[in-house]
């Protein structure tokens, strides 16, 4: 029902401004969008591949303010702050199934219901959003939405980022809650989490903290165990993501790009050996870079057993008879080839394995990999069923069977 993470959502009064700072001080190609059909909003786009930071801003406030509930809190917050992070999105396949699930649990949903945005190509990119409690901002828990525009048309009209930083993706949120048992309830019980650890304490925030994983995302439930920074958040503007974490291949040469640039950062213990960004320079936002293999998807038999399969999209070898594409577990880059789903490469980083990355579905239903003799990674040969174990160096490693 959840498939991945989609994108955190980073509020800004200015929009041209954020994208600017993004790009020339933090590193982060970020690109305009578009605007927000009837919303009054228009963002700027971090993309890394399917996951993507959004920069949220306003245009139009009277026309914000008509929109509803949503708009509304959207203006409150940035009357209160210059910027921040207000919430992050998880893409599902069965919509109407999640808000139905929802509202069993006695969580109230908004929708689905459908929005579009209006690139400044004239493109326009159209989905469906499932909101718990009617209004995405500020709220403990995610939303969620079931892209109508396939991620292949998605991606070759918004191609991944090339980032100086060196991000590769969104790996972990930290969300304010008000309570760490109905946070796990919430998170386990109704979305499918699994608990990865048990509670303990979180000294520099004044909190206490649960992790609750969904294949390999990761999201820290923190919640006010006394006065400290977290219950000054949350007197503030509430509950809500608290931080992003972002995935870098090298920590040591961010560090060093952001303090050529004037950023300073910080290992804050809460951010398990993480890099922080000064929230300052990231425009009221908390961003933290970490190393280590790291993917946004949810596990693959999330995936496979629901929807039909999607059209043979092409790779330089035969499809096995009898077989269909399900699913491409990669659509990022590496310069100088062409994926198998066609995009432009335009210098992007990405995985060396990509010639290998697509899933097929077998008569019997097994989502395997087919051979790679010539995969460039140098992996070894062979299939690989639902979960590869990444090797040595943080590269997918293709199993035998």
């Amino acid at each position: 029902m959840i498939t991945r993470f989609d994108h955190g959502v980073i509020a800004v009064r200015d929009l041209e401004t954020a994208l600017a700072h993004y790009r020339q001080t933090l590193g982060l190609d970020a690109r305009p969008g578009g605007r927000h059909t009837g919303r009054g909003t228009h963002n700027g786009i971090v993309r890394f591949g399917l996951d993507y930071l959004e920069l949220l801003s306003i245009y139009d406030p009277a026309e914000a303010a008509a929109s509803g509930l949503r708009g509304q809190a959207l203006l409150r917050f940035l009357e209160r702050r210059a910027g921040g992070a207000v919430g992050f999105c998880l893409a599902t396949d069965r919509a109407e199934a999640l808000a139905g699930r929802l509202r069993e649990r006695g969580l109230e949903a908004s929708g689905p219901f459908g929005m579009e945005r209006l690139r400044p190509d004239g493109r326009l990119l159209r989905w469906r959003l499932v909101v718990p409690g009617g209004v995405a901002w500020r709220r403990p828990w995610p939303f969620f939405i079931q892209w109508d525009t396939p991620d292949g048309e998605r991606l070759a009209w918004e191609p991944p980022g090339t980032h100086a930083l060196g991000v590769e993706g969104v790996v972990g949120v930290a969300v304010l809650v008000e309570s760490l048992e109905a946070g796990k309830d919430l998170y386990i019980n109704t979305l499918g989490f699994a608990a990865a650890g048990s509670k303990e304490v979180v000294a520099d925030l004044g909190a206490r903290r649960l992790r609750v994983t969904y294949g390999p995302l990761r999201v820290d439930l923190l919640a006010p165990a006394g006065p400290g920074p977290l219950k000054a958040e949350m007197t503030e503007v509430g509950p809500g993501p608290f931080a992003f974490h972002l995935k870098v291949s090298d920590p040591d040469r961010a560090r060093r790009f952001l303090a050529d640039r004037g950023v300073p950062t910080a290992e804050p213990s809460w951010a398990d050996g993480g890099l922080l960004i000064d929230p300052d320079k990231a425009l009221g936002a908390r961003l933290v870079l970490v190393e280590g293999p790291g993917d946004s998807r949810a596990p693959e038999s999330g995936r496979l057993d629901r929807g039909g399969p999607l059209p043979y999209t092409g790779s330089r070898r035969q499809r096995p008879s009898g077989a269909t594409v399900a699913q491409p577990t990669c659509n990022r880059k590496v310069g100088g080839f062409e994926s198998p789903l066609g995009l432009p490469t335009e210098g992007g980083r990405g995985c060396p394995l990509w010639e290998c990355l697509l899933y097929w579905v077998t008569a019997g239903g097994v989502a395997e990999r087919p051979n790679a003799p010539d995969c460039k990674s140098g992996a070894r040969r062979g299939f690989v069923g639902s979960n590869p174990t990444p090797s040595t160096g943080g590269r997918a490693h293709i199993a035998q069977r």
